[in-house]
Parts: structure tokens; sequence; C-alpha cells
């Protein structure tokens, strides 16, 4: 979610630059309060795996729009990743890699092997299984069964998203809260999207927006998580004062002439160097936490014993665990 909220926050410079340009054009369709478009592309996305062993690419669908309501400028910026499993399969292949340090017992994950997301704002939801490997007081291996929950929100000064919910079968508690721990929440104010926004920009264009983020008065509106087929999307919509737009307007207007809103954006479109949202995907799904207890990996460790037994016995001071990824 983190590469999500920097992603948007990039594609938020370039939009409220082609805004202001384009309220001449449409003057008429703006007051009255008419959604209109404003840049939409497919972006070829650039990333590596998780463990940095392999390049990788993806397909990238944006697009945006804003509108006039109550002396603001509603933007909204849609974000689409098709395909979203196999890409998140392909970032968490990179062969084993240690993610927990318990002392007694290490957790390693191997890949993801299936995988299934559902939505219901404000909810993320993705359950499957995970090839992962528990190694020292207890040692197996096996497609583990794994529910992640992430739930999105939004003050008109923050953005944010928390795992509220993590469980994978088979594995101690305490290794998957050492998990969880790690990743509670990642928070964005509005201060952070807006330096994001201004480095999407070129040197001229970043120092008008810096000179004018205040009067602006960015506002986050809403933050919506959905799914459209096999794709995650999320749409943001912000909102910027009226007055501090037609300022900022005015100032390009004057600075470049020569150029039309259509030149301008297609100049500070993201391009693959920008969009470096796979750079930590983990954070979709690097969120695997139990409550189930040990299981069948620990049923046939002693006879006769109840699995409580067991975990009691041989979890028996586990309860210094850190994340290492």
């Amino acid at each position: 979610m983190r590469r999500l909220f920097r992603l948007i926050s990039r594609l938020l410079g370039i939009v409220i630059i082609v805004v202001v340009l384009a309220i001449a054009g449409v003057a008429g369709a703006y007051y009255s309060g008419t959604r209109l478009p404003i840049v939409s592309d497919i972006t070829r996305v650039p990333y590596q795996n998780w463990t940095q062993t392999r390049d990788l690419a993806a397909d990238l669908t944006y697009d945006s729009s804003f509108q006039r309501k109550e002396g603001r400028l509603f933007i909204t910026v849609d974000l689409a990743l098709p395909e979203t499993v196999q890409r998140l399969r392909d970032y968490l292949d990179g062969g084993r890699r240690q993610v927990v340090d318990c002392g007694q017992i290490d957790l390693f994950l191997h890949g993801l092997q299936s995988a299934a997301l559902s939505v219901d704002k404000p909810m993320i939801r993705m359950s499957g299984n995970i090839d992962m490997e528990l190694q020292g007081l207890i040692n197996a291996r096996d497609d583990w069964p794994v529910s992640a929950l992430v739930r999105t929100g939004h003050t008109r000064e923050t953005l944010w998203a928390e795992m509220v919910d993590l469980e994978i079968a088979n594995v101690p508690k305490p290794i998957s809260d050492a998990v969880l721990a790690d990743l509670s929440r990642t928070t964005y104010t509005r201060e952070q999207v807006l330096d994001l926004a201004s480095d999407s920009l070129s040197a001229n264009l970043r120092t008008l927006l810096q000179n004018n983020r205040d009067a602006l008065d960015l506002a986050f509106e809403d933050i919506t998580p959905r799914k459209q087929g096999e794709a995650l999307e999320i749409d943001a919509t912000f909102s910027i004062d009226e007055q501090a737009a037609f300022g900022i307007a005015r100032e390009v207007i004057f600075a470049r002439a020569a150029h039309s809103a259509q030149t301008l954006a297609r100049l500070v479109s993201p391009n693959e160097a920008q969009a470096q949202l796979f750079d930590t995907l983990k954070e979709l799904t690097d969120q695997i936490d139990p409550e189930q207890g040990i299981g069948e990996v620990l049923q046939g460790i002693q006879e006769g014993k109840s699995p409580e037994e067991i975990l009691q016995q041989t979890l028996a001071g586990l309860n210094d665990c850190k994340a290492v990824f």
C-alpha cells in the first residue's frame, strides 16, 4: 500500500498542473460542475522481485478527472493493477528468504502458490497458499493457508492503510506477531503527498507547486479500494482551493504560453523511472500471520499428546521474534 500511495501522490502533481491549464478550454462545462477527464494512460512499469534477483515488468493503468464544487476542485486519480495476483506471485518468487527470526525457530518464505483477492470498502482481503518453511525446534515446509486483511482510510489530512487481521495456518503465533508488528500501519500526510507530487514535476513546475502548497489547502476526500476482474484498483479523491489553482494557472500560462495542456501532460506524464510501484509491493501481502496454532505440523511429533500440549511444550520461551526482511 505504501507504494500505491506514493504513485498516487506523484500523479497528483501532474494532474494539478494539467487541471489548471485545461479549465480555460472547457469553461462552460467546468462552471456547471461537470466531471471532466484529465490524463489517462497505460504505463509499462519495471520492477524487481523482493530479493532483487529478477527484473520484471507489468502494465499499470491510470485515469484522472476533476470537478468543481463549492469553491474547490475535486481531483480523482484511479489506479489499476491488471492481474494483481499474478504480479504478486512474480514479486514474491525469489527463492528461499528468511522473514522472521525467533532464535529457536526461523520462518522462511519460498513463494506465493495461489491467492484470491476480494474487496469490500474499506477492506482488502487476500487468501491463498504460500510456500513457507519453519527451521529450528520445528522443521517443516508446506504450502500453508494464509489470510490477510488490510483496511484503508483517510482524514482530510492523512491517507492510511493498516493490517487488521493476518493468519497463517501451522505457524506459531509469536512468529506471525513479529510480521504483523512490522507491517501494522502505513500513513501519508498531506505534506508528504505534496512532496511526492512535487517530485513528479520538472524543476520550474516543482517550484511553482511548492510556492503555492499552503494556499492550495490540499485535503483528502476519499480513498476507495475495489476489484474489477483480476485487477485491484485504488481510487483516491483530493480537493484543492479553486482560487489557488487559478493563481497557479496564471503563472503557468505566462511562463509557458506556447505549450498546450495536452503537450504539458505528455511531458510530465509518469515514466518508468518514476513509477516504482512494485519496489516494495510486499506491503500488500508480506502480511502473514496466524492464530491457528501449529496444527498438522505438530500432530505427529509426539504420539498421544494434543496439539495444544505440544505447542506449549515446544514453544516455551518463544517470545522474542523479530521480522528480518
